[in-house]
């Protein structure tokens, strides 16, 4: 924001010396307890007392997989640096206070208009309703100005990917909240373990490599020498890789039992893989659909002739091909058992998945697990499992040093193989500023917010939580090479794929917001998580059926409100 009101005042600070230093996170905080800092409990963030000298500026964070780390290190930065400012009138510098919940963003946001609170980040919004009520102040200005007084040439809006800008700009072209972080499930794979039992594909399809030799497979990009070398390409690759962990003692897959949406959401994803573009259309109904299904015969698909998808046929999407094969990838590894037994264990939590595919490496009573199913910003949670490991089993188990990384989807037929990876962004993350924030507060607010967007803390954020935004910025070799080795896979994950943002402006998404969620073409009859459903004895023809079926011309005119 221009700083035309600004008084930068060449004095030294008085009072109370500002706090917010890193440290890592405890993992799955508590919810936070009472006093002036609410932070939560884990946060190395020393006690303080309100400096009525400076200008206080409320912050609101979703204390989720990412933590609040990445907040307390862009906290002291800002306090530093604006230290001598003058925001609000007769005040000198900034405290900020930071709050952190666990709620869904839609809860926070009923609350906005009765809070204090002045900046929010949250996940799982509806933004749109939140805009189109007043609840989120205008940041047009903000986004779209160029960032030359943090010496930058580009504005926040430049740095938007396309499916970002076009989600958050509205149909006036105003913004009202920013991308918070991508949220992508995925598999993790161990490299250690991939390597010391050969799964690895050689170029003749067998499985004889480690993650160093030459001679590796090209991979689903179908590229030579880049990041998925010897990664299977196709979901035929990925049941010859199951059936040979199996047989050399490495169960391939585990995930929570006790929150199945993990797993559900996963297929959401690779159901956006194989549509690609296309996908867009499951929520702007507006484009031609060339990838739903008219036959299936022994596994093989025959597509009907591309058809205009609009909001009056746009119950046909759910007939995409996209979803059968997602299905077929989870009906595929349950029936074969492919999975550590704690799977589907109901009081395994999240936290629970993660530390039995770390711990499965040292274990001498149960096999090694190949890869996890989450999504990607489950190491920043799990650092309490990191810390405990490394204990345990000394430095070469913490995160810096395990060879942990995303392993790119495969394709669902050898055809797509070589096509760019597409990746959706699941969390509905967003950055906004409260809308009855006080007018002399509205210029803090707002450069705190141009603050944690330029490239400097865009790159911090990476540093700190292993995640990327939606904005596009450059990690140079050096900070590259200073990642450990799964925040370089979200690099390189990111950098080589098409990441969507599910959603758009139009009104037949806004007015039906709950309805278009992703999970929504895998919830049938049979359950809201088909793994589930075939780990009960249904079959991939009967899951597939109820979800092909789920919506008639009759229900979804009752449905759909435009």
């Amino acid at each position: 924001m221009k700083k035309s009101i600004k008084k930068l005042i060449s004095l030294l600070c008085v009072g109370v010396l500002s706090a917010g230093a890193v440290a890592c996170g405890s993992g799955d905080p508590a919810e936070p307890g009472p006093g002036p800092d609410n932070s939560s409990p884990g946060a190395s963030v020393p006690a303080e007392d309100v400096d009525t000298s400076k200008a206080q500026l409320y912050i609101s964070n979703f204390n989720g997989g990412v933590g609040t780390d990445w907040l307390y290190a862009a906290r002291a930065r800002f306090e530093e640096k604006y230290k001598n400012t003058e925001f609000v009138e007769g005040t000198r510098g900034v405290q900020i206070w930071v709050e952190t919940h666990k709620n869904a963003g839609t809860a926070v946001a009923d609350k906005m208009p009765m809070e204090r609170n002045e900046i929010y980040f949250l996940e799982n919004t509806n933004y749109y309703d939140m805009a189109y009520t007043g609840k989120l102040l205008d940041i047009t200005d903000i986004v779209t100005e160029d960032l030359t007084d943090f010496g930058e040439s580009k504005s926040i809006e430049d740095k938007l990917a396309d499916s970002y800008k076009n989600y958050f700009r509205t149909p006036d072209q105003k913004y009202f909240a920013l991308p918070h972080y991508r949220s992508i499930y995925q598999m993790t794979y161990d490299k250690d373990v991939f390597d010391e039992y050969l799964l690895y594909f050689d170029q003749a399809g067998g499985l004889t490599k480690t993650s160093t030799d030459s001679g590796r497979s090209t991979g689903p990009d179908g590229k030579a020498g880049t990041y998925d070398d010897g990664l299977p390409a196709t979901y035929a690759d990925m049941w010859t890789l199951c059936e040979t962990m199996v047989a050399r003692g490495v169960d391939p897959f585990v995930w929570s039992g006790q929150h199945g949406f993990y797993m559900t959401l996963f297929l959401a994803a690779l159901k956006a893989d194989f549509e690609g573009a296309e996908g867009t259309l499951n929520y702007t109904f507006d484009g031609t659909a060339t990838k739903l299904v008219d036959t299936i015969s022994n596994g093989k698909v025959t597509y009907k002739a591309p058809m205009t998808i609009t909001q009056e046929n746009g119950y046909e999407m759910y007939n995409s091909a996209g979803t059968y094969y997602a299905l077929s990838f989870a009906d595929k590894i349950v029936s074969n058992k492919w999975y550590a037994n704690v799977s589907f264990n109901t009081s395994q939590s999240h936290i629970d998945a993660q530390n039995s595919f770390l711990v499965s490496k040292y274990s001498t009573k149960a096999n090694p697990v190949g890869m996890l199913v989450e999504g990607c910003w489950w190491p920043h949670e799990s650092a309490g499992n990191f810390q405990t490991l490394e204990s345990n089993f000394g430095p070469s188990a913490s995160l810096k040093n395990r060879r942990l990384a995303i392993m790119p989807y495969p394709k669902a037929t050898a055809d797509l193989v070589g096509t760019p990876l597409t990746a959706v962004d699941t969390s509905m993350s967003v950055a906004c500023i409260n809308a009855n924030i006080s007018e002399e507060k509205k210029e803090l607010a707002k450069t705190f917010l141009q603050f944690v967007h330029t490239d400097e803390s865009l790159v911090e954020f990476l540093k700190i939580t292993n995640m990327t935004r939606g904005f596009e910025y450059e990690v140079s070799d050096e900070v590259y090479n200073s990642l450990c080795s799964y925040a370089q896979s979200v690099v390189d994950v990111i950098k080589n794929s098409n990441v969507l943002q599910p959603g758009c402006a139009k009104d037949v998404y806004v007015k039906n917001y709950a309805s278009l969620n992703l999970e929504k073409p895998f919830e049938t009859g049979h359950g809201a998580h088909p793994h589930v459903a075939f780990k009960n004895g249904k079959t991939l023809n009967q899951v597939w059926s109820a979800a092909r079926a789920k919506y008639t011309k009759a229900t979804w005119d009752k449905l759909i409100k435009v």
